[in-house]
């Protein structure tokens, strides 16, 4: 595979980690992808749970977390080590000037468009940044705000279509229209970005979770270098099988559930954790801490008459729901991410007492499960 340059930064393995949160992608990982020349990146979200025994409150903790993980990362590696900062984090100003005090070689941005980003870089700071973008609007939107605003141009885009996983913003109905599949927005994007050509050279990154798309088909397209970001285990596993050359086996999961009909599943959970049932329980105690603490705010968000926020958040708790299969709450939250902003209030309400009556009945469960 080619390498490609992010400014003077070579990436002489074409692989861009995936920030995995809460827990998956910490300095043991992104410093082994940073090992064999690719791109290492450490997910921020909710290290103040993993970072409980730390001093101060959960803010304070995120950013002791991070402080930790970009310094272990470079006890591993020479690499590059990128960090992943979603917008719609409530500490996304603490988690991005950590990362470029730290001197972190990349901070990745999406869920949200970081309009402000530049702002945060110091004097002599070498972090580079990379928006996460899912359409040419968006690109431009942001290319002409920082430059405006802070004379800076992003250093590289990544481009996420519909089928890409995570936080996107696409509606349900576009998942199957061609008009938005990645392949479509290639050339909006590239059009978009070639008005800067004389400024800065600005390389175009696909992001995906198609595996049966490959190098030549997206450097066809017109993109700098691609990422994959296989949806299943076992695509995971055959790509970086055909990427090192090497047969690595997957270990099956072994279901940690006690209960057969209990309303998750955990399967995944093993997946991620390898099996360790000491770093699964690990996992789900970080998503319990964290659903509390999102049931608080819906509460709150309730009575405040908040209805764009209640949508906000819950779109940010839907993945790790659909993680775990809790299939009795994930139509409420739906529903709450997807509803117009003049939604009835009682059927906001319904919803939300729904999640929280359901949301905690599977807490209990799971906290049992913790403790077997």
């Amino acid at each position: 595979m080619k390498s490609f340059f992010i400014g003077n930064t070579e990436v002489k393995t074409p692989i861009i980690q995936g920030g995995m949160g809460i827990g998956i992608s910490l300095s043991g990982l992104a410093s082994a992808v940073a090992n064999e020349g690719g791109i290492g990146v450490i997910s921020c979200a909710g290290l103040g749970l993993l970072y409980s025994e730390e001093k101060g409150d959960y803010a304070q903790k995120c950013i002791r977390g991070l402080e930790e993980e970009i310094r272990k990362a470079r006890q591993k590696t020479n690499g590059i080590i990128g960090v992943n900062i979603m917008g719609v984090l409530s500490n996304y100003a603490d988690m991005v000037c950590t990362a470029i005090r730290e001197k972190a070689d990349i901070i990745f941005s999406g869920a949200g468009l970081p309009l402000d980003l530049p702002s945060y870089l110091t004097q002599g700071s070498s972090t580079k940044l990379i928006p996460i973008v899912s359409s040419a609007r968006a690109a431009k939107i942001i290319c002409d705000k920082w430059q405006k605003n802070y004379a800076y141009l992003p250093d590289a885009i990544v481009v996420e279509g519909p089928k890409a996983g995570g936080h996107l913003g696409f509606k349900k109905a576009q998942l199957k229209d061609e008009n938005y599949a990645l392949e479509s927005l290639v050339p909006q994007v590239l059009t978009t970005i070639s008005a800067y050509k004389d400024i800065k050279n600005i390389p175009v990154i696909a992001l995906s979770a198609r595996d049966d798309m490959h190098e030549k088909e997206y450097q066809e397209a017109g993109f700098s270098a691609y990422l994959n970001k296989p949806y299943t285990p076992e695509q995971l596993y055959s790509r970086v099988n055909d990427l090192l050359g090497c047969a690595i086996e997957m270990n099956q999961p072994t279901t940690q559930t006690s209960d057969k009909n209990a309303p998750y599943n955990l399967d995944m959970i093993m997946v991620f954790a390898d099996n360790d049932k000491d770093a699964a329980n690990q996992i789900i105690g970080s998503f319990i801490s964290d659903c509390k603490t999102n049931f608080q705010l819906l509460a709150q968000h309730l009575e405040s008459h908040e209805t764009e926020q209640i949508a906000k958040l819950a779109h940010k708790m839907l993945p790790m729901f659909k993680q775990l299969a809790i299939n009795d709450v994930i139509p409420s939250l739906l529903f709450l991410e997807k509803m117009p902003l003049d939604t009835e209030e009682n059927k906001i309400r319904e919803s939300i007492e729904k999640i929280l009556q359901e949301g905690n009945n599977v807490l209990q469960l799971l906290e049992k499960e913790t403790r077997q």
